[in-house]
């Protein structure tokens, strides 16, 4: 499990635009299981909460499915699965 709070971030604009330098109250989850054998369990919510432009604030939750499944000794398939 990881957590993140973010009070302010930089824009990739840079120092000489205005508000370059944005405000807010962010928060960022992300939860991870690997207890069955087959496959790596995701969930994860990133609240960004931007003061400065309101319009980049947003809510996005979603989970994701990782693993492999062995065709024999020397393949396997790889697959990655989403939900947003």
């Amino acid at each position: 499990a990881s957590y993140a709070y973010v009070d302010r971030q930089r824009t990739n604009i840079g120092d000489e635009l205005i508000n370059s330098d944005q405000k807010g109250n962010s928060h960022l989850v992300n939860l991870s299981t690997d207890a069955l054998k087959f496959v790596t369990l995701s969930a994860y919510g990133y609240l960004i909460d931007n003061d400065t432009t309101r319009t980049l604030s947003s809510n996005t939750f979603g989970v994701r499915a990782t693993g492999d499944y062995a065709v024999d000794r020397d393949w396997k398939v790889l697959y990655t699965g989403e939900y947003a």
